[in-house]
């Protein structure tokens, strides 16, 4: 999971409805439009679902953190980091369709009032006293030229600009002066952050919002009783009172499909009016209770003006959307993914498209 600080540079709530993409991981050229409350992206492994998803992640942010941050999340080590051009390289390289660095990334996103938000990734022109500021003697003796990337926002008609600097002490990844977009992510690689999650609802207990989260739970597990932050091992932690059992328990040991549950509601109410995206989002969900996860989502989203984009793999997990959004189908996007030849295109069907076609087959 990788927070963007909450602020927009525009008020009132804004979804995306366009997202186009190009030279991003595998998709050479990319359009998304019309999406909706509850966007759903579908297709084969290595397809670039997951792609898609941190394209629009990236394009929200507002600093080459978010993309360094893209590594963890896929499990991928950083370490060597020197001031060679290709240590330096090879931070960025895979980000690059074909992995040509010559191209340019961009990335688009279009909202409901027609603002555009856009991020430039290239590598900047070589110029003869082009260096990367090095500060010390004690790991290099001589500052080596390296050609720097640039990732670049453009919003409103400003520029926004950082480029990622290599030092004695390693990366700098400098924050621009531009407002990210309220965006939270939840990764597969990333998911069991407890202490994260305890901070989130001991928020909103504060503000006295935790009562909709709980009650929600309560409704899906009617075994919980009540949930609140205890410590635990000097860790603030979420704990659940069972019916039954003569101790609260931490909610990561409890269940799975509890604890991702809280966790996603938890996102939605702290990110009020703005997105919600999250990886494989049916893992640790037992698939009869879908539908009813569904609904959760679904109605806590339009309580807080939140727009959801999730993956999945299962059909069950569309069949659960198409059961919960039965009276409102066309709150729904469903985003295909397809490779071939290593080139990523999609194609996308409204609810009230895809869910009539899951009545006569699978549609994954």
């Amino acid at each position: 999971m990788k927070v963007a600080t909450l602020g927009s540079e525009c008020s009132g709530y804004r979804m995306i409805k366009t997202v186009t993409i190009k030279n991003f991981r595998s998709f050479a050229s990319a359009k998304i439009s019309n999406m909706r409350r509850i966007n759903v992206v579908v297709g084969n492994n290595a397809s670039g679902k997951t792609a898609l998803l941190e394209a629009i992640f990236l394009a929200a942010g507002a600093s080459p953190e978010m993309a360094f941050k893209l590594r963890t999340w896929r499990n991928q080590e950083v370490f060597n980091i020197s001031n060679e051009q290709n240590s330096y390289d090879a931070l960025w390289t895979d980000f690059f369709h074909m992995f040509d660095q010559r191209s340019k990334i961009d990335i688009s996103l279009i909202d409901s009032h027609g603002d555009q938000r856009k991020l430039e990734i290239k590598f900047q022109d070589v110029g003869a006293d082009l260096f990367l500021p090095l500060t010390g003697s004690s790991q290099f003796s001589q500052p080596q030229p390296v050609v720097p990337i640039e990732f670049k926002w453009k919003v409103h008609g400003k520029e926004y600009v950082s480029v990622p600097e290599i030092d004695n002490h390693g990366l700098k990844l400098r924050a621009t002066q531009l407002a990210p977009i309220a965006a939270l992510f939840y990764s597969t690689a990333t998911q069991n952050l407890n202490q994260q999650y305890a901070q989130f609802f001991s928020a909103l207990s504060a503000k006295k919002l935790e009562k909709d989260v709980i009650e929600l739970i309560r409704k899906e597990f009617k075994f919980i009783e009540n949930i609140e932050v205890l410590i635990k091992d000097g860790i603030p932690t979420l704990h659940a009172t069972v019916q039954l059992l003569p101790e609260k328990v931490p909610l990561y040991l409890l269940s799975d499909g509890v604890n991702k549950l809280i966790n996603i509601l938890l996102g939605i109410a702290m990110f009020p009016k703005g997105i919600i995206i999250i990886d494989e989002i049916e893992n640790g969900l037992y698939f009869e209770r879908m539908p009813s996860v569904w609904r959760s989502i679904h109605a806590f989203a339009r309580k807080y003006d939140v727009q959801i984009i999730a993956s999945t793999h299962s059909a069950e997990c569309l069949r659960a959307l198409r059961d919960a959004l039965s009276s409102t189908p066309d709150d729904a996007l469903l985003i295909r993914t397809m490779i071939e030849n290593g080139v990523t295109s999609t194609e996308q069907f409204l609810g009230s498209s895809f869910f009539k076609a899951l009545e006569m087959g699978e549609v994954r």
